[in-house]
């Protein structure tokens, strides 16, 4: 006997990839917030005008897959004991800034000299605090 799996509108043809992701890794978190702009098509809709992640406000509809997951990754970001330059540096990834616009908005930001270097070294501690918080949770 076989198996049939309900795929319903909302979920999106074609996203069964989505089913493999899981937040257990270093890599999977920083491509999840680096690529989230383009992953998440409807996160700046959501950021704009509405609290809830599960609304769109009229924008195509979203990806149940897609947006289970981030709604996971937001609550362990929000959880993790992150500082605020931390938690600045990955608001803005999500948003879909670049490493280098980060720098530069944080030396205005901050007045002080941030390298590139600098700020990825600290996102990749971000995403250890996040992975730390995925396995306490997980645990």
């Amino acid at each position: 006997m076989g198996a049939v799996k309900l795929e319903t509108k909302s979920q999106g043809r074609g996203n069964h990839q989505w089913d493999f992701v899981s937040l257990n890794s270093l890599e999977v978190i920083d491509v999840l917030i680096r690529f989230r702009s383009r992953f998440d098509e409807t996160y700046l809709a959501k950021q704009l005008y509405q609290s809830s992640p599960m609304v769109t406000n009229g924008i195509p509809d979203f990806v149940e897959i897609v947006t289970c997951m981030y709604v996971d990754l937001d609550n362990y970001i929000k959880n993790a004991k992150l500082y605020r330059i931390e938690r600045y540096i990955v608001k803005k990834l999500m948003l879909g800034y670049s490493i280098q616009d980060i720098t530069q908005m944080l030396n205005i930001w901050v007045m002080k000299k941030y390298t590139e270097r600098n700020i990825t070294n600290v996102f990749k501690n971000t995403c250890k605090k996040i992975l730390h918080e995925y396995k306490y949770n997980y645990d």
